[in-house]
């Protein structure tokens, strides 16, 4: 969780007080490759900070698969509209 603290540090001030509240609102999962983080029709409802690895958003249209967004290291991963909104 060091990796997300200096991340949240890189982008605002953050105190050591403010990561002991945060603490307990996080989970740490692993995910094997090719494991959906999110399935067709779900909402979203967290955010996903990407400690090692990647991942891919996309959608399949008639069997082609169309990638919409890729996610790195030390990136936060989520579907934006549906996190917001908390629509499909």
């Amino acid at each position: 969780m060091n990796n997300l603290l200096s991340y949240i540090c890189s982008l605002t001030p953050f105190s050591e007080e403010d990561w002991e509240y945060l603490k307990p609102a996080l989970t740490k999962r692993t995910f094997a490759r090719n494991e959906l983080l999110l399935r067709e029709g779900e909402v979203c409802s967290s955010l996903f900070y990407i400690d090692a690895g990647y991942c891919k958003s996309y959608y399949e249209i008639d069997g082609n698969i169309k990638n919409t967004e890729l996610f790195f290291e030390n990136e936060i991963a989520t579907n934006v509209t549906s996190f917001g909104s908390g629509l499909e």
